[in-house]
């Protein structure tokens, strides 16, 4: 038992942390809840249109190999070579609008590659 605890204390996730980028004069990006421990890591993605005209938006993450994403909400995830490329179940947003993006990945974490344009 005081194996499995001591297991259970070293897999605990580091502190959670926040980062907002701004990828385009469009979006405001902000990276929510980013946890990372030993063998993965967990991070929201939040997209907001801050302009005044629609836009579509995608997200690019490089996870060294062998990581990959295991889990993602409101987003399609597709695989190309070594980028995972998630595309938000609401292709387009309006001025105002917003959408989170939650995923779990195995490996090493890196910061995710947000791109914003008009629709």
């Amino acid at each position: 038992m005081a194996g499995l605890l001591a297991a259970l204390a070293f897999a605990a996730p580091a502190a959670a942390q926040t980062t907002t980028t701004s990828p385009a004069p469009h979006c405001e990006v902000e990276l929510l809840s980013v946890v990372v421990w030993s063998s993965g890591h967990a991070a929201t993605i939040r997209i907001k249109n801050v302009s005044d005209v629609p836009v579509t938006a995608h997200v690019a993450i490089q996870i060294p190999p062998p990581g990959v994403i295991v889990q993602v909400w409101n987003a399609t995830a597709t695989v190309s070579g070594t980028t995972t490329w998630l595309r938000p179940s609401v292709p387009v947003l309006p001025p105002g609008r917003e959408i989170y993006i939650p995923y779990v990945a195995t490996g090493q974490y890196v910061p995710p590659n947000v791109f914003c344009q008009p629709a």
